[in-house]
Parts: structure tokens; sequence; C-alpha cells
């Protein structure tokens, strides 16, 4: 089967503006019957590791419980020992080609 892109990305990031790009706090789930942490906000400090990192990321031929993986990063994921800033917004990315079969 093809790599796929990610279902689910989490970030977090000082401002949306390139001083961002040299020092990026990102997060990944992926998810299909659970979600499945991937990588922390704190796993990486440079773009070159983050992307080989997404690249290395599988997808699971499962069902889409979407609600698990939002429920993973506001529970387990945004918190300050995964890297979380208190005085940084959060932003999510979400990323899915079916619907959830989970409600």
């Amino acid at each position: 089967m093809p790599i796929r892109i990610p279902s689910q990305i989490a970030v977090d990031c000082k401002s949306v503006h390139s001083e961002c790009i040299p020092s990026p706090q990102v997060g990944a789930v992926t998810y299909g019957n659970q979600a499945y942490r991937q990588f922390d906000l704190n796993s990486f400090t440079d773009v070159d590791s983050l992307g080989n990192a997404i690249l290395r990321m599988s997808w699971n031929n499962e069902d889409t419980n979407v609600a698990d993986a939002l429920r993973l990063i506001r529970t387990d994921m945004l918190i300050s020992m995964r890297g979380d800033r208190q005085d940084v917004p959060n932003v999510g990315m979400y990323k899915n080609e079916y619907y959830s079969s989970f409600t």
C-alpha cells in the first residue's frame, strides 16, 4: 500500500511567521481503531528531523476513530511535559478522507 499523508497533526508554534521554522513545535497523531501518538511537540528541534519523522509515519488500514484522536491530543499531547506552552496558542490541523466510523 502506498504511503499516505498522516491523518492528524497537532501544531504549537510561536507564530505563523517564518520565525517558527528554525525550531518547530509539532506533534503528530494518526488514528484508526484508536489514536496512535507518533511524536510529541518537543520531539524535534529542526525542520529536517521533523520532515523525516512525518515521512516515516505509517497508515493503518483501520476504521477512523476521530474522537479518540482528538481526545488524545486534548488530554495527553497538549500538556507541558510533552512540549505545550501555556503562553502560546495551540493550532490543530486535521485530515480525514472518510467519515468517522465511531461516534
